[in-house]
């Protein structure tokens, strides 16, 4: 999931998806939330080295509250099973003027290039010390934050961004939790996960239909079509002009339930076909 800045009752359906163009990572993160303040949650990224404070693009995804809906529709059936030789687990290996904040959709957002430079932001939304001093292998990361309000079962719109990565090679996954300001050795994942990549990922389900491909054979009555809700082309262009996805490829998906290290997550681009 990420990182909390204020104690969460609960965060449920976390779901991801990334892609890579050229040396650039798209990132597309949802969850559901319950929480009695308000406060952010961090997203640490590795961005390349000697990046500014003006790295990352946010994306807004108001429009595409159901886009990760859309890509299940893509998956009809579900097969679990992520294997270990496609991950990779990431091991062990800031006064100054106010960062920007974005307004992006609902969401107020900025772009942290170091973690010294959390002193900018409001202290609110900073992460104690003692959660930091877990994290040593995230002092040359990134990290974008996304201020959230307080509720109960929150369903938020996607919260979408790019940046330069440090491994193109590879897709990141911010999958760390803190969620009660201690860091946990263990921790229980409820995750989706999705790729869109041009080789296969051994042990990830792979879509049955591409981005922009009609998926079935449907009847010539346009308002029958989009009450079905199948109109690809349609459907999926606009996130496409946002250089969020990419026509005519097919994904890859992955669910993780259950206790595990509690880690982020890569998928190496360059797994065995």
């Amino acid at each position: 999931m990420c990182l909390f800045t204020e104690e969460i009752d609960e965060v449920s359906d976390t779901r991801i998806f990334a892609r890579m163009a050229g040396d650039t990572q798209i990132l597309v993160y949802e969850m559901t939330f319950s929480s009695k303040e308000d406060l952010a949650m961090v997203l640490p990224i590795p961005v390349a080295p000697g990046v500014g404070e003006d790295a990352v693009d946010f994306i807004s995804m108001g429009d595409f509250p159901f886009f990760f809906s859309w890509l299940d529709e893509l998956f009809p059936v579900v097969i679990g099973g992520m294997e270990e030789d496609d991950l990779e687990f990431l091991d062990a290996p800031v006064t100054a003027s106010l960062l920007e904040v974005h307004q992006v959709g609902c969401f107020e957002a900025s772009f942290v290039p170091q973690r010294k430079d959390f002193e900018r932001l409001d202290p609110r939304f900073r992460l104690p010390e003692k959660v930091w001093n877990s994290f040593t292998h995230y002092e040359d990361y990134g990290f974008v934050v996304f201020k959230l309000k307080r509720g109960q079962n929150q369903e938020v719109h996607p919260m979408a961004f790019s940046f330069p990565t440090r491994q193109p090679e590879k897709l990141f996954y911010p999958t760390v939790h803190v969620h009660d300001g201690e860091f946990h050795e263990q921790a229980e994942f409820d995750h989706t996960l999705y790729a869109q990549v041009p080789v296969e990922i051994r042990g990830w389900e792979p879509s049955e239909w591409c981005l922009g491909k009609e998926l079935f054979e449907m009847p010539s009555d346009p308002d029958v079509r989009k009450f079905m809700g199948l109109e690809q082309k349609e459907r999926w262009s606009p996130v496409a002009e946002l250089n969020v996805v990419e026509l005519d490829r097919s994904c890859y998906r992955e669910i993780i339930r259950g206790m595990r290290k509690n880690e982020d997550i890569r998928v190496s681009l360059n797994a065995p076909v």
